[in-house]
């Protein structure tokens, strides 16, 4: 167990070479402070739980060219302005499943704001078998694709959205394509499971499902690539849409 209390301090601070942990938990809980800090060397994690309870804080940052793989890990996020997985300048961020087949998960806890489970902000993101939560603060994302990100795929995963203004995927550039996903939409006019901004260039989905009960959208898409919907559902209760497209 690894815990990083002080403020601006690391668990794991990586500056060439790669780190794979095995069941390790790691509790952040000092301001800007991370569990694991990758400089210059690939991440590995399988199973174990990041706690982040500390403001500004991040369960993994990636700020090298590199990779992180998480299967079956748990990030809880306790604290606002704070993210699950942080890439700055990671190639390639993936989630999927752990040994036993133990899911990722992404948990965004009541009263936080401003955070999200993966940002990333360069390459590419690519999530299977993985839960997102967000809970009943405002501007939080499952995962948000910042300008810079090339591309986004999500399968066999899901996305539960509470609060306001949050989404389960924000992508603010880049392409997402999406298949056999469940998206949940709660409570808010202002929620949507997939935000597409219009500086994207595409949004594809094959075989999603989307609930969208008391307001919010399914699919909000103001982006300037194509929307490219198959076998898609969507379930529309109180009031909604299923898809808003500009």
């Amino acid at each position: 167990t690894f815990n990083s209390r002080g403020d601006g301090t690391n668990g794991v601070k990586l500056t060439g070479g790669s780190i794979t942990t095995d069941r390790s938990d790691f509790n952040v809980s000092g301001s800007s402070t991370n569990g694991i800090y990758s400089k210059g060397g690939d991440v590995t994690t399988d199973r174990g739980t990041f706690t982040i309870s500390g403001g500004s804080s991040n369960g993994i940052v990636m700020n090298a060219g590199k990779t992180v793989t998480s299967n079956g890990t748990a990030f809880n996020i306790n604290s606002s302005t704070s993210n699950g997985i942080n890439n700055l300048a990671g190639t390639k961020i993936s989630t999927g499943l752990g040994t036993g087949g133990t899911r990722t998960t992404f948990t965004i806890a009541n009263s936080v704001n401003n955070s999200n489970g993966l940002y990333s902000k360069n390459g590419a993101v690519e999530v299977s078998h993985s839960d997102f939560t967000t809970g009943n603060g405002q501007y939080n994302n499952g995962i948000y694709a910042f300008t810079g990100s090339t591309s986004v795929k999500a399968e066999d995963s899901t996305f539960t959205i509470n609060g306001n203004d949050s989404h389960g995927i924000y992508l603010k550039a880049g392409t997402l394509n999406t298949a056999r996903n469940t998206f949940k939409v709660n409570n808010s006019s202002s929620n949507n499971g997939i935000y597409a901004d219009n500086s994207s260039t595409g949004v594809e989905d094959n075989g999603s499902t989307f609930y969208v009960n008391a307001g919010g959208n399914g699919i909000f898409a103001n982006q300037n690539g194509k929307l490219s919907l198959t076998n898609s559902s969507f379930y529309v209760k109180g009031s909604g849409n299923g898809v808003i497209a500009f």
